[in-house]
């Protein structure tokens, strides 16, 4: 890996945890920072199955 692509992903992380005061604990935190690092759904992509 990088050095770039790390500092880019500390910052990233660093945003969020800025943006997170107030959050009601740590595990809501992780919750918030996972989904910023997964790749955006389609145009088409469905949220209910049915």
């Amino acid at each position: 890996m990088s050095i770039g692509l790390v500092e880019g992903l500390n910052r990233k992380i660093r945003v969020i945890q800025g943006i997170a005061n107030g959050y009601r604990d740590e595990a809501y935190l992780k919750l918030k920072i996972i989904p910023s690092f997964l790749p955006a759904l389609p145009e088409n992509a469905r949220l209910h199955p049915h």
